[in-house]
């Protein structure tokens, strides 16, 4: 920073200096080239604002550009200022900042990455104030940053960043919901087919995305009819597929073990949204061949042997050996392993009623042994805890575990009743703690069978 100041002071002594607007146009651009505001001092920062500030900048917006010039000339050359003033948390939520927003808004899908870049910097500085969060929604043309943000411009990312912060940050009221739904439901489409075809690294940035966007489904977008954008989702298989395909791709390869818990994370809102029918194989012509493409006994298999390596390493006190990324894990699979149960459950039930089950009954024995494996490891888990802990009756680690062995035990308790009676008194603490959770229900009947036996 020393070595930029003297050059600052120069082009600001001829800013001072100028008498014409083309010498405080030549100062200017100079200006552009000498000062890089991300790597600034508030010091030189404020200086900058106080020698130019507003009024020249907004001259120079409304001016033609000389013949022979490129025609974003003056607006490319504003923007760089402007994105330099976004740096001070002060000038950014300035008047002269904040009744730019539809020319930052206009300017983000501009073809001149500079140009696009500087409106994207300077917009996501202000999606991170309260107030400037409040402008963006108010201008007219919004929805230019969820377009750009699901688009594949050089500037897609931040603007993802932009529409990510804007949706968390609880700016957006429940009445305003439906309003940003449909484009949400249009960004879901747009990256689902992203996950699709990328190979890379970028795949698992891009399944961040979704998994962003399909949480705030779950928790928004509670309207499920067809006339909706909720419904829309829901109703179309395309973007489903995508994803069944990618997460196959993704499980199906050698992964660390932080990138095979991305994937996870990206399951568990999509069974909260979707169920678990677009885990399935789509026929049941050739059920051998369909298993092995089936993301359901994937995941199953996988999830399992991470229960079990987790729980093998936890201590009695609720894993408090177990990292917050493990617990973290865990709790993402007991949520899956609930699908899966529910998934045998569902193909137990074609099975009776003489249906063809999309899966191979070799298929589904395995699923049920690894189901059986992983339930005992939580039972184990579980039967470790003593209801005098206070603490555990709501922690996400145990409730979630309590979860799955209520669903589990709706449909199956015989081949673990002995580790199961083991247990019953955390799971009651854990039922009566969350008395809202309906999956709780099933255990209602289970402790006196159980225990009497």
């Amino acid at each position: 920073m020393t070595s930029a100041v003297a050059p600052l002071d120069q082009c600001l002594a001829l800013w001072k200096g100028a008498s014409t607007d083309n010498e405080k146009l030549a100062a200017l651009m100079l200006v552009t080239r000498v000062f890089n505001g991300e790597n600034s001092d508030a010091v030189s920062r404020r200086t900058l604002f106080q020698c130019i500030g507003f009024e020249f900048l907004d001259r120079l917006l409304k001016s033609p550009v000389p013949e022979g010039s490129a025609s974003h000339a003056y607006v490319a050359l504003s923007l760089s200022l402007l994105s330099a003033y976004a740096t001070d948390e002060e000038m950014l939520i300035s008047a002269g900042m904040l009744e730019k927003i539809p020319l930052y808004l206009d300017c983000l899908c501009h073809g001149e990455v500079s140009i696009a870049s500087d409106s994207a910097q300077i917009l996501l500085a202000l999606a991170n104030t309260v107030e400037g969060r409040r402008q963006i929604l108010c201008a007219s043309k919004w929805e230019a940053v969820f377009a750009s943000a699901a688009s594949a411009s050089s500037v897609s990312g931040t603007a993802m960043e932009i529409v990510k912060g804007l949706l968390a940050s609880g700016a957006i009221s429940e009445d305003e919901v439906s309003r940003y739904s449909s484009v949400c439901y249009k960004i879901v489409l747009e990256l689902s087919e992203k996950f699709q075809a990328n190979q890379d690294k970028e795949k698992f940035e891009i399944a961040g995305h979704i998994e962003f966007f399909l949480t705030y489904a779950c928790s928004h977008f509670r309207d499920g009819s067809s006339s909706t954008a909720a419904g829309q989702l829901l109703n179309d298989d395309a973007w489903k597929q995508s994803i069944h395909q990618g997460l196959f791709d993704i499980l199906r390869s050698r992964l660390t073990a932080e990138l095979r818990c991305q994937a996870f994370s990206l399951l568990v809102p999509m069974i909260g949204l979707c169920g678990i029918d677009w885990m399935l194989p789509a026929n049941s012509s050739n059920g051998g061949e369909s298993s092995k493409s089936s993301l359901l006994v994937l995941c199953t298999t996988l999830v399992g042997v991470e229960i079990n390596v987790h729980l093998a390493d936890a201590e009695a006190d609720t894993g408090s050996k177990l990292s917050p990324d493990a617990r973290s894990t865990l709790v993402d699979c007991f949520r899956i392993m609930e699908a899966s149960v529910s998934g045998i459950a569902s193909l137990a039930d074609d099975m009776d009623d003489g249906k063809r089950p999309v899966l191979s009954m070799e298929a589904i024995l395995s699923l049920h042994s690894t189901i059986t494996d992983a339930l005992r490891s939580v039972l184990c888990f579980l039967a470790c805890l003593t209801p005098e802990q206070p603490s555990l009756q709501t922690d996400s680690l145990v409730v979630g575990a309590a979860r799955l062995v209520a669903v589990w035990a709706e449909d199956e308790v015989e081949m673990l009743r002995s580790e199961l009676a083991a247990c019953t008194d955390i799971l009651r603490c854990v039922a009566q703690n969350s008395p809202n959770d309906s999956v709780f229900r099933s255990l209602d009947g289970l402790f006196g069978m159980v225990v009497a036996d």
